[in-house]
């Protein structure tokens, strides 16, 4: 396996976290949402950025996976390239959490749920 510093790998894990935590409380944003008000003209907009929240952080979650993967199976080391992408994944994740995290919290604000 090739030697992933115990910095990136507690960056790595919190990026999972913040992902799951992102997804986690977008489909129950999501769920409270269409449950009380059902699907209408006013929630379908705020139904479907907390549908594509959800969506965007599987896909991070997925795309980090497969990198951490191919970064800890390459022999001896990591090759630049590949080590650059995990790092700008990890970095977008970073990133990106507030706004999604904001972002759902508008819409809980809004609709009081």
């Amino acid at each position: 396996m090739a030697k992933i510093s115990q910095e990136s790998i507690n960056r790595i894990l919190r990026s999972y976290q913040n992902l799951i935590d992102i997804i986690n409380f977008a489909k129950f944003t999501e769920y409270n949402l269409y449950i009380q008000n059902g699907e209408t003209e006013s929630t379908i907009e705020d139904l479907d950025t907390l549908s594509g929240i959800a969506l965007d952080a599987t896909t991070f979650f997925e795309r980090l996976n497969v990198i951490t993967i191919k970064n800890t199976t390459i022999q001896p080391q990591a090759d630049a390239a590949s080590a650059s992408m995990m790092e700008e994944t990890i970095i977008f994740i970073e990133t990106k959490t507030p706004a999604w995290l904001r972002s759902i919290e508008e819409i809980v604000n809004n609709w009081r749920l």
